[in-house]
Order: structure tokens, then sequence, then C-alpha cells
């Protein structure tokens, strides 16, 4: 089964069009560089060269995160601390941290939190006294619903 991860931000002060211009192709730039499927949401009028920007989500299959970090995998590491302790005993363990350094990976959290860091960075630099809004929803969830992505081109 296909395992997803959304990624929803919203922004809590409005843009101008000119911030709005350099947020949104940057906002582009960081989705298509970090294997996230987007959807890419809504500019929406508030006042005079006001924006807000909406409902911009992006899909990650966690298999695409594994191809690109296979070091940062939970499952492999998991699979090292049953294969140590079926070897040494049942207290054999490896902690994450020290199974990340060993095989050059990151893990999912730190991904998702240089994410986060990366699209707050971009709305500040465009405009200090915005900030965005930033939340992660799993495929596991009861109430995650599958969503069909247009292409930003075809509109």
């Amino acid at each position: 089964m296909q395992k997803l991860f959304r990624f929803t931000f919203q922004l809590r002060a409005p843009l101008t069009m000119q911030q709005a211009n350099l947020v949104v192709p940057a906002v582009r730039a960081l989705m298509e560089q970090e294997g996230l499927e987007p959807n890419y949401g809504q500019l929406e009028p508030k006042g005079e060269d006001q924006w807000m920007m909406s409902s911009w989500t992006a899909d990650l299959d966690y298999d695409v995160f594994l191809d690109r970090y296979p070091g940062g995998s939970f499952e492999v590491w998991v699979k090292s601390v049953e294969e140590a302790k079926k070897q040494y005993g049942s207290t054999a363990d490896l902690d994450y941290s020290v199974f990340l350094e060993r095989y050059k990976g990151r893990s999912f959290e730190d991904w998702q939190k240089s994410v986060e860091q990366a699209i707050k960075q971009i709305v500040a630099e465009a405009n200090p006294a915005a900030w965005a809004s930033c939340e992660w929803r799993y495929s596991d969830d009861e109430d995650f619903e599958v969503l069909v992505y247009e292409d930003a081109d075809d509109e």
C-alpha cells in the first residue's frame, strides 16, 4: 500500500503582488526539488494589492523519500535492531541517530523540519511581517483524502 505524507501550509498575513511573485516561484521550486507532488493552491485578494495564499498542499510518496535518502529508512533501522537482538541477545540496541550517522541517512522528521523551515524562510524574505502555518498529515489517518492534483500549466 502506498504511504503518503501531505504537507499543507497557509499564510497568516497578506503579501503584496510583488511579494507573491517572489514567494510563489520559490515555493514551487522547493516542492519540485524535494520531490513533493504539489497542488499550487490559491492566491486570494484581501484588499488593494494584498493577497493571501491558501490551500497549498503537497504529497510525498514515502518510497520517493527512501529513494532519495536510502540511509534514512526507519524500517531498515528496525530490521537492523531485530538482527542485532537475534545475534547478540535481547539487550542489543542501535540508537536511531547512530544508525543515521553510520548510513549517512536523514530521518524523515529532520526532512519535514527542513521543508517547513525553507517555506518559512521564503515567506519571511518576501515579507518579514508574514508567517506561514505548516501541517503534516499521513495516509494512515482516518480522514485522509487522496487528492488528484491538476497540472498548474493546464489552467
